[in-house]
C-alpha cells in the first residue's frame, strides 16, 4: 500500500484550478507509514548530484537525481519504490483528471531532491511552462518553510504544511492561456534534513 487515504479529487479540482486562489493545497499523513520509510531508506542510497548554485536568479541549495539522466524505466532494483510510488500517483493524477479538466499530457517526469539541514533550500521560482495539469511533491522527511504566493517575491504568500508523509499539489497550466496562473513557490532553509520526490507531466 502506497498511499492511506483516498485523496478528495473534487475539492482538490475546486482549490487548485480556481484562479483567485493561490493553486496548492497539502494532504498530511497521505503517504503510508511503512512505504514512507521504505523509500526514504531506497533515496538515502540514490546518485544526488548538486545542483548549480543559481538556476537563472533562483537559489538551488540542494541535490538531485531526475528523469533527464535517469528514467522510471531506467531505475535500478535498489530504487524500485519511486516507480510504486509513480505508479499510485499516475492513479491519483487520473482520478483528478475529470473534475479538474486536465488536457492530455503523456510523459510523466519525477524528481528526486535531498536537503541537508544546514541547506538553504530552494529560492521563490516557478516551474517550467512545459510542464501540464499538476505538480507533486511528496515529501519523505523533515519539515521545510513551504511557501507559495501570486508574485515572485512571495508577499502576502501562503505557508503550505509538509510534514513527513504529505503530498503538495500544486496547478500547471491546462493550456497555453494558463501559463499566467503558475504559483511561485520557494523550499527555504535551514532547517530540517528533507528527502521529496515530485513529479510533473508533458505534452
Amino acid at each position: 500500500m502506497v498511499f492511506k487515504k483516498e485523496a478528495d479529487v473534487e475539492s482538490i479540482a475546486s482549490e487548485l484550478y480556481d484562479f483567485e486562489r493561490i493553486g496548492a493545497v497539502s494532504i498530511t499523513d497521505f503517504l503510508d507509514e511503512d512505504f514512507r520509510l521504505a523509500l526514504l531508506e531506497q533515496l538515502k542510497t540514490g546518485p544526488f548530484v548538486k545542483a548549480e548554485p543559481f538556476y537563472n536568479s533562483t537559489v538551488q541549495d540542494f541535490s538531485r537525481f531526475s528523469s533527464e539522466k535517469l528514467p522510471l524505466e531506467q531505475l535500478p532494483s535498489s530504487l524500485s519504490l519511486i516507480k510504486e510510488l509513480a505508479n499510485a500517483h499516475q492513479s491519483l493524477y487520473y482520478a483528478l483528471s475529470e473534475p479538474a479538466l486536465f488536457n492530455s499530457a503523456s510523459t510523466l517526469e519525477y524528481s528526486a531532491h535531498y536537503y541537508p539541514q544546514e541547506s538553504a533550500g530552494l529560492g521563490s521560482h516557478l516551474d517550467e511552462s512545459k510542464y501540464r495539469n499538476l505538480i507533486a511533491v511528496y515529501v519523505l522527511s523533515g519539515e521545510r518553510n513551504f511557501i507559495v504566493g501570486k508574485q515572485r517575491d512571495l508577499a502576502n504568500g501562503t505557508s503550505i504544511e509538509n510534514p513527513p508523509g504529505s503530498i503538495i499539489l500544486m496547478r500547471a497550466p491546462r493550456d497555453n492561456f494558463e501559463k499566467t496562473f503558475r504559483p511561485y513557490h520557494a523550499r527555504l532553509g535551514p532547517n530540517n534534513e528533507c528527502y521529496t520526490v515530485s513529479f510533473r507531466h508533458t505534452k
